[in-house]
């Protein structure tokens, strides 16, 4: 297969021992890594800005899902936006917590991405619900799809994930968020239990692709025999 597709280098460790906690925090200039892919994208990645939503939507703690979604009359639920949004629509947070496991049941699209954000100068919080298994923010095979300035914490489980990719993605945009706080419930059992701040598991014939991962925040997990990112079968 020609035109492989690689945009970051993450070291992924073996042990022998338990790995219990990880902090991580690192900044990279953007000029001085070689990105490589999707011409379109590598340029979606150095000027962020540059592409317009063609649609706004807006939630908030103080928000009603039977809302318009407007800035003056916001979603209550990321999922309710989410689930009114298309590609090219922008998904402003408004500050506060948001306990809810979210899904994206669209795809962008070149040009038109659907993107998830905090509103400007807000901080957001997104946590996990129960002790359930599974992940704050799952793509589930969605592509162009872009997450900015978002925290993500607070979620314990057998298998938990921070953001968590199902096989297939392309064209994702992963920056400036925060994750913590991701915790196994059973670290002693490898077999049975783990977490990772993010997941790329490519579960599928068709590869993850196109995928950039920046001015990421990561501590206090307990991952159990996990890694804090992890990248594993059908990525490219």
């Amino acid at each position: 297969m020609k035109n492989i597709k690689r945009f970051f280098c993450l070291p992924v460790f073996v042990s022998a021992f338990l790995l219990l906690t990880l902090s991580v925090s690192a900044e990279v200039n953007i000029n001085h890594v070689e990105l490589m892919g999707d011409e379109s994208f590598i340029e979606k990645i150095k000027n962020p800005d540059n592409e317009q939503p063609s649609k706004t939507l807006y939630v908030s703690p103080n928000g009603n899902d039977d809302n318009e979604g407007n800035v003056d009359s916001p979603f209550k639920t990321i999922n309710t936006a989410l689930d009114n949004a298309s590609a090219g629509t922008t998904v402003y947070i408004r500050e506060g917590t948001y306990s809810e496991n979210v899904y994206f049941p669209e795809n962008g699209k070149e040009g038109s991405y659907i993107t998830l954000k905090n509103y400007p100068g807000e901080h957001p919080v997104i946590t996990g619900t129960g002790k359930n298994d599974g992940a704050i923010i799952e793509l589930d095979g969605h592509d162009y799809i872009q997450i900015e300035g978002l925290e993500l914490c607070g979620y314990s489980a057998k298998w938990c994930y921070g953001i968590i990719f199902a096989g297939g993605e392309n064209h994702i945009i992963i920056r400036n968020n925060k994750i913590h706080n991701i915790k196994c419930s059973q670290p002693d059992d490898p077999d049975n239990s783990g977490a990772n701040a993010i997941l790329l598991f490519g579960e599928t014939k068709k590869p993850i692709s196109n995928v950039y991962i920046g001015e990421k925040n990561v501590n206090d997990l307990d991952t159990g025999w996990r890694e804090a990112t992890s990248l594993t079968a059908n990525c490219e």
